[in-house]
């Protein structure tokens, strides 16, 4: 569900991130974490299979190679390992986590068009089941929207008259992704 979001979701991750909860935070599409935090998915160690569709989710963040090492193993990683792997995007002090992630979103309301981040969102996910010259063709379709839109034209004038950007709101219906390939 988290991914069908028409906006960008961030994970701040502090303390045990495990199972059903690396799950979540995999779900989201910037993950923050403390310095603190302890990932693993123990489930081989459990008798269970990578399940609802942590598989997936994992090895298009981190690859195949850190993903069978993941899940076959169940080891849990510190904060720094899951910097290096791409588990998380930023290391955070304890302390600073909320704050920082909050700043985070801030910035991306007040510089970032809804409508753009939400067309990025839609094809980052997209592509990931789709071919180059697919991509390529959507992506050439989104362009030409993008260049005729309101949300454009203001930043272009935000970025020439060098004052923050003033985008409009995300429409209702525009709230939730289109439907994936073959969903």
């Amino acid at each position: 569900y988290p991914m069908s979001i028409g906006k960008p979701i961030v994970a701040a991750l502090h303390g045990a991130c495990y199972t059903v909860g690396l799950q979540q935070a995999l779900c989201c599409d910037v993950r923050f974490a403390a310095r603190d935090v302890k990932i693993a998915a123990p489930y081989a160690k459990r008798g269970l299979i990578a399940e609802v569709g942590i598989s997936w989710q994992l090895s298009r963040i981190v690859g195949t190679p850190n993903t069978l090492d993941l899940l076959l193993s169940g080891r849990t990683v510190d904060g720094e390992e899951a910097l290096r792997l791409g588990l998380v995007n930023r290391l955070f002090d304890v302390d600073e986590l909320l704050q920082r992630s909050f700043e985070y979103c801030a910035t991306l309301a007040a510089q970032c068009s809804p409508w753009a981040m939400r067309t990025i969102k839609q094809q980052v996910y997209r592509d990931l089941m789709t071919t180059l010259p697919e991509a390529y063709a959507q992506s050439e379709q989104w362009l030409k929207a993008a260049l005729g839109s309101a949300d454009f034209a203001e930043g272009i004038a935000a970025f020439r008259d060098k004052r923050p950007p003033d985008f409009p709101g995300l429409p209702a219906q525009l709230a939730r992704l289109e439907p994936w390939p073959g969903a």
